[in-house]
């Protein structure tokens, strides 16, 4: 139960896959609010609804918008452009 916390506190980044994940949800309901230092890219598949707890994180800078893909092989396609850069990007504007 603390492995994801302690994990999260030693993180540069967290990329969370919102996938038919209710679990992931309830541990960013922890980890949102009390790491506004590390930035939180999540990831689902296109064909999945948003989950309507994600509203709630687009209140905090450290959750970054929200990123669909359509296939694991879009995703790593994109990982880069559409995940990596808006995190790194994060990272750098908190340390100005």
């Amino acid at each position: 139960m603390e492995t994801v916390p302690t994990l999260a506190h030693m993180a540069r980044l967290i990329i969370a896959d919102l996938t038919h994940a209710r679990s992931v949800l309830q541990e960013l309901q922890r980890l949102v609010p009390s790491l506004p230092s590390v930035p939180v890219k999540a990831i689902i598949l296109a064909t999945d609804a948003r989950p309507g707890m994600v509203d709630h994180f687009d209140n905090f800078r450290s959750f970054l918008a929200l990123c669909r893909y359509t296939s694991p092989a879009a995703l790593i396609d994109g990982l880069e452009t559409e995940i990596l850069v808006p995190l790194e990007k994060f990272i750098e504007e908190q340390r100005k």
